[in-house]
């Protein structure tokens, strides 16, 4: 059963927060149109390889290379590098909560920002949304879930989301690819300054890819 977009934009809140609750309790919860207005790019796309690397600074970072199937904002190419801090790296192990993980072969949409030299998602764990079929209906929905740093992540056995809140991909998709035409509706968001949402907005309203 598809649901409304403002429905489907509840339902993605709800899930946030309880992701939120379940260990990325340091976040500020962003809605998924807040989300849309503060990221560099958005993509839809597959994760081929996930690493861990330690920077010049000996801090440890997880990288993964995500094939980009489709862009909805921006113009990153057709491969990206997604990293987040944490990780184990080789003897050292970085545990760092609310980061978004990362498994090879996971679908998902990813809210990109560009971040002092690399590409970071958009909130920690709540810029990314993995894409999972629903065995009832055989649609594809959109999910987040949380897991503690120190716990395996495996994308394809991540327990769904209650029948009543699972998001349709494609009714996802259209609202975020409207919200993207629309632009940044000029109110604060967390984490990020007004300065760079005007200038991503205007880059958007000229039609410039970056």
């Amino acid at each position: 059963m598809r649901i409304s977009f403002r429905t489907s934009w509840a339902c993605v809140l709800a899930i946030g927060l309880a992701a939120r609750e379940a260990g990325a309790t340091t976040l500020a919860p962003l809605s998924t149109e807040q989300l849309t207005d503060a990221a560099d790019a958005i993509v839809k796309g597959t994760v081929d390889a996930v690493w861990t690397e330690m920077d010049d600074d000996s801090k440890c970072w997880t990288r993964a290379r995500v094939e980009v199937e489709r862009t909805l904002k921006g113009a990153p190419g057709p491969e990206v590098v997604v990293s987040q801090m944490g990780g184990i790296c080789g003897p050292l192990a970085g545990r760092v909560e609310s980061t978004a993980r990362f498994s090879e072969g996971e679908e998902a949409y990813f809210f990109l920002e560009e971040l002092n030299g690399y590409t970071g998602v958009v909130g920690m764990v709540q810029g990314k949304f993995t894409v999972r079929m629903d065995p009832a209906t055989r649609h594809d929905i959109v999910m987040r879930y949380t897991l503690p740093s120190d716990k395996p992540y495996d994308a394809r056995f991540l327990p769904l989301p209650p029948a009543d809140q699972r998001i349709v991909a494609s009714d996802f998709e259209r609202a975020v690819s409207a919200r993207v035409a629309q632009g940044w509706d000029g109110q604060p968001i967390p984490g990020t300054s007004n300065e760079r949402l005007r200038a991503i907005d205007d880059l958007r309203a000229a039609g410039v890819q970056r």
